[in-house]
């Protein structure tokens, strides 16, 4: 029953993080009575709601009948390290309704975004700017945890001109230029995506050591880096497409260029987590979570050799550095 009614669950979720809720009880415990006069709600419909979000841990409720945070309650909370954008972008239509057609996904082996929201996922994220933020803000929350197990597994040190391919805000190469004051980047990523990137890095203190340069890696990747990186981007296509992007690569990197690549990588035994998340890559894009040999086919078919695969074990993302060359 709980499985079946899931989807309740995570709309709880949503619209917890969607109403500000996380912000309101950051100051201790609030009455019902308060929270519909700020959030300008419906008593009985607010009631409701809390009640249910109770039962699932989203927050909690003390003797007085008073609403507490709780260990959920902080993560939904905007700030660094938040989960806020991440259940506002997986519970809006763009991500939500093509599961509607997962019997048709199974049966076909090919995403149905269109005959649900009427464009595949990234001409809707062009459809829909406040989706795309979220969901690029979601990006960018990942990153954060991302970088805390990557950057220690990587060599950052020296003069060296980082390029961060696809990589949205500018997260990952921000994180980078902050632990090495010597090196400079080029975030390069679409041009819609790199205009909502100017901010981030402006404030991050990086406008005078960060390179913005709009394009589309299915085309063409910027020369002249000493390292390039790439996050979160394979997962998100098919093998042909992730061939010309590593190919992409390979001729903007030259050889003997270090390459990272932080994506997922699927294990053997069956994971919850990367399982059900290679299932949604197919349900919204026709990309997957891939296995070993799976990702060693794509980069030898790239020119690549394979100098390293480490899996962070520390992480609830699971992250998997490759190092190629």
């Amino acid at each position: 029953m709980r499985a079946t009614r899931g989807f309740m669950d995570a709309q709880i979720v949503g619209a917890f993080a969607r109403l500000g809720l996380p912000e309101l009880l950051a100051g201790g415990p609030v009455g019902l009575a308060e929270l519909a006069v700020r959030l300008g709600a419906d008593v009985d419909a607010l009631s409701r709601f809390l009640r249910s979000a109770v039962t699932i841990g989203v927050v909690g409720v003390d003797e007085a009948g008073c609403f507490v945070e709780t260990p959920m309650t902080v993560l939904l909370r905007p700030g660094p390290r938040s989960l806020a954008n991440f259940a506002t972008a997986f519970t809006s239509p763009g991500l939500y309704r093509p599961w509607e057609q997962l019997h048709n996904v199974v049966l076909t082996g090919r995403n149905q975004m269109e005959s649900v929201v009427g464009a595949g996922l990234w001409e809707y994220y062009r459809q829909h700017d406040d989706e795309a933020r979220a969901m690029a803000q979601t990006m960018g929350e990942q990153s954060e945890f991302a970088a805390d197990v990557a950057l220690d597994r990587m060599d950052l040190m020296g003069p060296k001109r980082f390029v961060d391919v696809g990589g949205s805000h500018g997260v990952l190469v921000s994180r980078v230029l902050e632990k090495n004051p010597e090196a400079t980047g080029v975030l390069f990523d679409l041009p819609e995506v790199i205009e909502r990137a100017r901010g981030y890095v402006a404030d991050r203190g990086l406008t005078d050591r960060v390179e913005l340069v709009p394009g589309s890696f299915l085309e063409n990747v910027p020369t002249g880096g000493d390292v390039y990186m790439m996050r979160a981007v394979l997962c998100d296509w098919d093998d042909e497409h992730c061939v010309r992007i590593l190919s992409n690569i390979r001729q903007a990197a030259g050889p003997g260029t270090p390459v990272i690549v932080l994506d997922w990588l699927l294990p053997e035994a069956p994971d919850y987590f990367l399982d059900v998340t290679s299932l949604g890559l197919l349900v919204l894009s026709d990309g997957k979570v891939r296995d070993e040999a799976e990702f060693r086919e794509l980069f030898g078919k790239a020119g690549f050799d394979v100098k390293r695969i480490e899996t962070a074990t520390d992480s609830w993302l699971k992250v998997t550095l490759f190092e190629l060359a």
